[in-house]
């Protein structure tokens, strides 16, 4: 009776969550981040477990995605988005913290080929040689809208419109180059500069600047360990691990 008691009084502490009894928080930090960015957050990310001993797990989608995912209270920490508009609209419903929105590096745009030459210049692609010209759906994808609006530009959307293969993310664009489902990819810097193969840049006159933007999410309960991320990302160290990754950072 009385171990039957005791027992019967562990398991209430517990459930009134007891320090004692309740886990202890990860230390894990969840960081939704645009599919252009893996290999450079990748690094960030290994760099700052290192220093800090909080490690980062990343969740690479579209940026369009994420923050409908964000909006619909995915339980993320930090938002890293292609897009600086996609985090003004998260501010401004409460989604993402008041004041922590910024503009921590600016991307590029480059046509891709996994054999051979790449294209010289967008005209190029008018050519028979590009049947398929894989981008990011430009409805989502940041990198998707800035390769629509380079070929607006050049007069040749609407030439090439029936050839455009879209991918889900500028990640997957670049996956259907590699297998050969398509013959050349627009895609973010970042990917083209480590994905072997030949690239182009495409001159960041033609489309509207990429700028890469990040943000702490509301919700999270992890505020201190993601405010203290973002800082680490906007830091000359932050800035040293990007450079590689055609990211020029915001100083």
């Amino acid at each position: 009776m009385i171990r039957n008691l005791a027992i019967f009084a562990l398991l209430l502490a517990c459930g009134l969550a007891s320090p004692a009894c309740s886990k202890p928080e990860s230390k894990k930090l969840q960081v939704a981040a645009a599919s252009s960015l893996a290999g450079a957050l990748e690094s960030v990310g290994k760099a700052y477990a290192a220093k800090t001993g909080t490690e980062i797990s990343l969740i690479l989608s579209s940026s369009g995605k994420l923050r409908q995912q964000i909006l619909e209270g995915a339980p993320y920490d930090v938002f890293v988005s292609a897009n600086l508009a996609y985090l003004k609209d998260l501010e401004a419903s409460g989604d993402v913290s008041k004041g922590s929105v910024s503009v921590y590096a600016e991307g590029r745009l480059a046509m891709w080929v996994k054999t051979g030459d790449a294209p010289a210049d967008l005209a190029a692609l008018a050519s028979s040689s590009y049947e398929h010209i894989a981008i990011a759906n430009p409805e989502h994808a940041p990198y998707g809208t800035a390769a629509r609006q380079a070929m607006q530009s050049e007069k040749l959307w609407s030439k090439l419109e029936s050839r455009v293969v879209r991918g889900s993310s500028v990640r997957q664009a670049m996956q259907y180059a590699e297998s050969g489902n398509a013959e050349v990819a627009l895609v973010a810097h970042s990917l083209a500069l480590h994905g072997g193969g030949a690239f182009t840049l495409i001159p960041a006159s033609m489309h509207a600047p990429l700028q890469q933007g990040i943000g702490i999410v509301a919700k999270t309960p992890r505020g201190a360990a993601a405010e203290a991320f973002v800082q680490f990302l906007e830091s000359a160290e932050g800035a040293a691990l990007l450079k590689p990754y055609g990211l020029q950072a915001r100083r």
